[in-house]
């Protein structure tokens, strides 16, 4: 199963890491844009384990789901979100 998860800090880190610890397909993550001078745990662990990561201002930008689209997920995971995750990504299947 093709997983998107979509959340932030120690709890999506820690999220991200038992998906793949349970070998899980993780083909992308998205979080929040890093703060100056603090990066994002769940971001970093993404870029160290080599998964595709994003970091959009907002989720809803049209880009942001063209992209997302390219990745043909079947189930998104949530971690700790604190933006709006627009109805067509949770209403998207292949």
């Amino acid at each position: 199963m093709r997983i998107v998860l979509i959340g932030q800090a120690a709890f999506g880190e820690k999220v991200l890491q038992t998906l793949v610890d349970r070998g899980e397909e993780v083909v992308g993550v998205y979080t929040p844009p890093d703060i100056p001078g603090k990066e994002d745990p769940l971001n970093q662990l993404a870029i160290k384990m080599g998964i595709k990561h994003f970091q959009p201002k907002r989720l809803r930008n049209p880009e942001v789901f063209t992209e997302y689209i390219t990745m043909k997920p079947d189930l998104n995971v949530m971690a700790f979100v604190t933006d709006i995750v627009p109805v067509i990504f949770l209403s998207r299947s292949r």
